[in-house]
């Protein structure tokens, strides 16, 4: 069995340190969903030194035991020890009639204060939950002890987890699971359940229940991103303060220290260079949990590969390395010419991008500390180098903390600029980006002194550093104004206002452009080449802060705009299609799927299914593709695009292609977005693929009312996204006509689901359908 997945949100982070009072529900619909949560539940509570009893009604022991084993627990000592119990659920509750919510409480109280307390620092307990109402116990009992059991958590050393296969659920046992646990497992997601409410006796639906758990789901992934950047910046922030505080003999015990902290890995190491023996020395080593690390020598061969190549390098590691621990890759870093970084994770494939950035942030403050810390053996222009590089790292500093700080785009900007001008000698700063309409450079923000530079240079269209990081998409350093003053109309402008120096940082994520912050320094060589590298990781770093703010924004938003735009392309998929049929497509409903497939419902008027199979067969721009179904003059066409389909950009930051005109020349696509989203993204998407791009219309949309106006509109607003692109889908595959062009197996296969989860989806659509216009009848008639 392939080892289990691990929560969005570490066990420790949701786990009080110092108690133990947490309740847990796990709502899982499949055993990988199960054992992702349950797993790491019970190896918390055994490294935690805690008795732990695992209660089995829906698995097999053996299954769960080789789950554990996946996991990385050592069943076999656990349960010898008599740390580790699986039991049938039978022997730790009550069930069927006997069950009731007061005398299973006390149980499971007499349960809890009789542990050995001189073994144990508390005891944990997880039950397959579901096992109490095939066992015939009443549902209203059942909820009524979930409630009842949460005053236990306050006042006793008792964590537990509830595991509940939610399709064996009614909607009210669901909705009561749902409001009587503080704390909430769905699918991969581990967080704080906002909907925690144990007065509160209102009861949801299925499809409201679903809701409530897809947001969860979505909150809880957010906060764990959210929380991993905002640990590692903060541990960067503190660690560059701190390495300008300690000894020299300190900083590799301060970097190893915080190079674990940033990414919540379980071991990290510093090799220092000894310039004398000329070969790398183990300094520093820090774990999370034991001094225990094994023998870490045995990789100082990786460490001066690392070092001599100046490239990060990964290293594949066994259980000898971290005994009690499941590192798999470690994860080398060179620190210029200081030392090597070495970074454990538990991941096969090592550390993740943004984890890799922020340990070379760290790498570069490192190297900065040594060099500083050596500074009275330097030569008086090593000083001055060192002047400089203490400047930089201040920087960095103020660039972290207005990052954390800000919640929304306009923050993150406006506080990244004020906070690098108050500091000596950055006297001012603006980010701006060009305005594809005028194309000239328009200011986002600014601080310091310099408007009036600013206003003169971008109205008399001088170029300078900000335009050559725009055009190149990388850093731009100018570490003396003064050299060629002559040459550059900017030069004399900057040099006249008191500047000396200057550097334009892109703003950026992934494919996304936020503009350039443009910094400029009251003294020469303040920036220098040799920094550029730390700058280029700032300017993702803080291009990846404005990315999660803003689908944050789109999360929340209630208000969407749809944008109209024409688009000039002859290697547009569908402008292609259009072009080999030499008819018009006209693409209402799109389903992007996750392996780059997409299917689009295609009106053509005038072509036969032929003619439309060949136009997909000549498309340079689709890798494969057929006509799944045909209904009348409509299509329902299953591709694959040699590049991904720019409807996955536009999914990924919250907009909609909602629809698509193409003819033999051009398309008009139509895109909703949430109305917090910036204005220009979605035109930036699109046209980095497709750079003959006109908006022709932005209009505004208002968020459905409470009260729909007809019963169409309430059967629209009832049903989720999943089950509108199943109906949409359905419906182009000719599965309502008569007799049916198409099976619901069919249509399951082309939406990679199963025969019976499609069923079910159209079940749930046509209650929901009966619903919404049986109830505006009767509200009719009540009228």
């Amino acid at each position: 069995m392939a080892a289990p997945s691990s929560p969005t949100l570490s066990l420790r982070e949701l786990e009080a340190d110092d108690e133990h009072h947490d309740h847990f529900a796990l709502l899982y619909e499949t055993q990988s969903e199960q054992f992702a949560v349950a797993v790491p539940f019970v190896k918390r509570g055994l490294d935690r030194g805690e008795r732990v009893i695992y209660a089995v009604s829906q698995n097999s022991k053996a299954g769960i035991v080789e789950a554990m084993r996946a996991g990385g627990i050592d069943v076999d000592e656990a349960r010898d020890s008599g740390a580790l119990s699986l039991v049938d659920l039978t022997e730790i509750y009550r069930t069927g009639d006997d069950f009731e919510a007061e005398e299973v409480l006390a149980d499971i109280e007499a349960l809890v204060t009789n542990v050995d307390e001189d073994r144990y620092d508390g005891i944990r307990l997880t039950a397959e939950a579901t096992g109490f109402l095939e066992q015939g116990v009443d549902p209203d009992e059942l909820l009524a002890y979930e409630d009842t059991v949460n005053e236990l958590y306050p006042r006793l050393p008792f964590v537990g987890l509830c595991q509940y296969d939610r399709t064996k659920l009614s909607p009210t046992v669901t909705e009561g699971i749902v409001r009587h646990h503080p704390l909430l497992g769905y699918r991969d997601a581990l967080g704080t359940n906002a909907y925690y409410h144990p007065d509160d006796g209102s009861a949801d639906s299925r499809d409201e229940i679903g809701a409530k758990l897809e947001a969860h789901h979505e909150k809880a992934t957010a906060v764990s991103e959210n929380r991993q950047q905002e640990r590692g910046i903060t541990t960067l922030s503190e660690a560059t303060q701190q390495l300008h505080e300690v000894e020299t003999d300190e900083i590799p015990s301060v970097a190893a220290g915080a190079a674990r902290r940033a990414i919540d890995a379980p071991l990290a190491a510093f090799w220092r260079y000894e310039p004398g023996k000329q070969e790398l020395v183990l300094a520093a080593i820090d774990h999370h949990a034991t001094d225990d690390v094994g023998d870490l020598t045995q990789f100082c061969g990786q460490a001066w590969e690392t070092f001599v190549s100046h490239e990060c390098t990964q290293r594949d590691v066994d259980g000898s390395v971290v005994p009690d621990s499941d590192v798999r890759r470690l994860t080398f870093v060179p620190v210029t010419d200081a030392g090597v970084l070495a970074v454990a994770t538990e991941r096969p494939d090592g550390l993740t991008g943004d984890q890799l950035r922020v340990t070379r942030i760290l790498a570069s403050a490192v190297h900065v500390a040594f060099a500083e810390a050596t500074k009275d053996e330097r030569l008086e222009t090593k000083r001055e180098e060192l002047e400089r590089l203490r400047t930089v790292n201040a920087l960095v500093q103020r660039v972290l903390r207005a990052v954390v700080d800000g919640s929304t785009r306009d923050e993150v900007e406006t506080q990244l600029c004020e906070s690098v001008t108050a500091l000596d000698p950055f006297a001012f700063a603006w980010i701006g980006d060009v305005d594809p309409d005028a194309e000239t450079v328009s200011p986002h923000c600014w601080a310091g002194s310099g408007q009036e530079y600013l206003t003169d240079v971008l109205a008399a269209g001088v170029s300078g550093p900000t335009t050559t990081a725009i055009s190149s998409g990388e850093t731009c350093v100018v570490p003396a104004i003064a050299d060629d003053l002559h040459t550059d109309e900017w030069r004399r402008e900057a040099v006249g206002r008191g500047f000396r120096s200057v550097a334009s940082v892109p703003i950026a994520d992934a494919d996304l452009s936020y503009g350039v912050l443009t910094v400029y320094a009251t003294r020469p060589t303040v920036f220098t080449q040799s920094v550029s590298a730390i700058l280029d990781e700032l300017g993702t770093l803080v291009g990846q802060r404005i990315t999660m703010v803003e689908q944050e924004a789109a999360f929340r938003a209630r208000e969407r705009r749809t944008l109209e735009l024409e688009l000039a392309a002859s290697n547009f998929p569908f402008v292609q299609l259009a072009a080999h049929a030499d008819r018009t497509f006209e693409v209402e409903d799109l389903v992007v799927k996750a392996d780059d497939r997409v299917l689009a419902a295609a009106t053509v008027t005038g072509a036969s299914r032929d003619r439309v199979s060949d136009a997909v067969d000549d498309s340079v721009t689709i890798e494969s593709g057929e006509v799944v179904h045909e209904t009348a003059d409509t299509y329902l066409l299953d591709l694959v695009f040699s590049r991904p389909f720019v409807g996955a950009a536009l999914a990924n930051h919250g907009a909609v292609l909602e629809s698509i005109t193409a003819t033999p020349t051009d398309a008009t696509l139509v895109v909703s977005e949430p109305e917090p989203m910036n204005g220009r993204l979605v035109p930036d998407l699109i046209a980095d693929r497709y750079p003959e791009l006109k908006l022709l219309a932005r209009r505004e949309q208002q968020s459905q009312p409470a009260v729909p106006g007809s019963p169409a509109a309430a059967f629209r607003e009832r049903l989720t996204d999943r089950q509108l692109q199943v109906l949409r889908t359905a419906y182009h595959a000719g599965y309502f006509e008569s007799p049916r062009h198409c099976t619901g197996d069919e249509v399951a296969e082309a939406l990679d689901i199963s025969s019976q989860g499609f069923y079910q989806h159209m079940r749930r659509i046509q209650r929901t359908l009966f619903e919404s216009v049986l109830e505006r009848d009767s509200s009719s008639r009540v009228e």
